[in-house]
């Protein structure tokens, strides 16, 4: 081993590694050499995110994600280290608008909660650095709809707590998976064997509420769903129906709008047992596919305002809960201990 690398990974506490990277700091960029890290994980973001998003380099030390987002057109950057020498090489290079010193995992970053839209994260969670509990840290500073990008060595993930952990924000409704990438060498000089990934989540674009789905319960078999749902929607006309984005739709509002759809087409001339042809104009990317299925075809209940459309021989169909397909924890029940000192190598 060339480099100091092995200072780093040998710290006990977050005092030993910031002086550990404060003596590297000269060094660093030479003795990592073309590692790839940063390159794929500025790939990713670049991809995902417009070059107008404001971002949080995590972990920026020297700098090196932050050059790679300045030359993909980037701005709005930001970086936070826990090594004042790393901190002030990544200041010289001119890419970050703001630069915070702190340490993640313990509790005390004091990041803008949500000031993100996404939050980059490279190099960090190795041996003897962040903790799997920097990914709450950093999950919060992400602006909900907003991305959680960061590296990690697979064997690395399996072994210490990282997967129990990410396992229990995916169960919480804390975050949604939108991407892995398959292991690619990481090109360290030090440790040419290891591989990593670069993962990707996204803060939901509202609060979690569990208790929405939590309605378990008896239903009369011997009223249709749009019964049942006039009489929900007359109960509890402003309770929250359908949530997208950041757009919601009360159970009244949605009633109403049913009902005056199933009355213009009554004015149109349509009568039950008419085919109506149904365009669903949904965003650019799902275009082609709504296309597709304009054409499809369903009944007009005029009988019943409420439920303007049923699919055809559907007539004597009632409605039952289904229970949802993956319950609990979304990967896998085995706990797994944290072990990284188990695990060779960064």
């Amino acid at each position: 081993m060339t480099s100091k690398a092995h200072i780093v990974f040998a710290a006990h506490n977050n005092d030993e590694l910031a002086a550990g990277y404060d003596a590297w700091a000269q060094s660093y960029e030479q003795d990592m050499g073309d590692h790839a890290g940063p390159l794929e994980a500025v790939e990713t973001l670049a991809r995902l995110m417009p070059a107008s998003a404001r971002v949080l380099d995590a972990g920026c030390g020297t700098g090196l994600a932050g050059v790679m987002l300045a030359e993909r057109g980037f701005t709005a950057l930001e970086g936070l280290d826990l090594s004042p020498g790393m901190l002030q090489l990544a200041g010289a290079k001119g890419c970050y608008r703001a630069l915070h010193e702190g340490a993640m995992g313990n509790g005390t970053l004091t990041l803008e909660p949500g000031g993100y839209d996404a939050v980059l994260c490279v190099g960090v969670f190795v041996r003897a650095h962040a903790p799997a509990a920097s990914l709450r840290e950093l999950l919060a500073a992400t602006r909900p709809g907003g991305l959680l990008i960061f590296t990690l060595r697979p064997e690395f993930y399996k072994a210490t707590d990282f997967a129990p952990e990410m396992d229990a924000l995916t169960a919480e409704g804390a975050w949604t998976h939108v991407e892995t990438s398959a292991p690619f060498n990481a090109r360290y000089a030090d440790f040419p064997e290891v591989d990593l990934q670069v993962w990707v989540f996204r803060r939901p674009a509202t609060p979690p509420r569990p208790e929405w789905n939590d309605t378990a319960g008896e239903l009369p078999m011997d009223s249709g769903v749009h019964r049942l749902f006039e009489a929900h929607a007359a109960g509890t006309p402003d309770a929250v129906a359908i949530w997208h984005g950041e757009t919601s739709l009360s159970y009244g509002d949605l009633n109403s709008t049913a009902n005056r759809l199933a009355h213009h087409m009554i004015a149109q001339g349509i009568k039950p047992g008419d085919r109506v042809g149904l365009w669903v104009d949904r965003r650019r990317a799902d275009a082609d596919r709504h296309a597709r299925r304009a054409q499809g075809r369903c009944r007009l209940r005029a009988d019943r305002p409420g439920l303007p459309a049923q699919p055809p021989g559907d007539d004597d169909r009632r409605f039952r809960p289904r229970p949802h397909p993956h319950p609990g924890r979304s990967g896998r029940d085995d706990a797994r201990p944290a072990r990284a000192a188990a695990v060779p190598g960064p």
